[in-house]
C-alpha cells in the first residue's frame, strides 16, 4: 500500500515537471524525460548567470552579490520543498517509506 502511494506521489511529480519544461509533455520515458528536465534548469541556470552579469556591466553601482542572491533562492527554494513533502524547514530532514 505504502509502495503504491510512494509511486503515485511520484508520477504526480513527474507530471508536475512536465507541465513546468516547454516540449517536456511530448516525452514518454521518464529516464529521457529527467534529462530534458536537468539541461532545461542548467539553461536556466545559466541565462541567470549571464544576465546578471550582464546587469552588473550596465549597472555596477548595484554592487549585489550574484552568487549570495542564488543561495538565497535556492535555501527559500528547498524550504518550500521540504514544506511540500510535510517536512519542517530546519528538521531533522525526511522519513523513508
Amino acid at each position: 500500500m505504502k509502495l503504491q502511494l510512494g509511486r503515485k506521489k511520484i508520477s504526480e511529480r513527474m507530471k508536475l515537471l512536465q507541465d513546468l519544461v516547454p516540449e517536456c509533455s511530448k516525452i514518454t520515458g521518464k529516464a529521457v524525460m529527467l534529462d530534458e528536465i536537468i539541461n532545461y534548469v542548467q539553461s536556466l541556470q545559466r541565462q541567470v548567470e549571464f544576465l546578471s552579469m550582464k546587469l552588473a556591466t550596465v549597472n555596477p553601482e548595484l554592487g549585489f552579490d550574484i552568487e549570495q542572491i542564488i543561495s538565497k533562492q535556492m535555501l527559500l527554494s528547498q524550504d518550500w520543498h521540504l514544506a511540500f513533502y510535510g517536512v519542517e524547514p530546519g528538521s531533522s530532514g525526511l522519513t523513508g517509506p
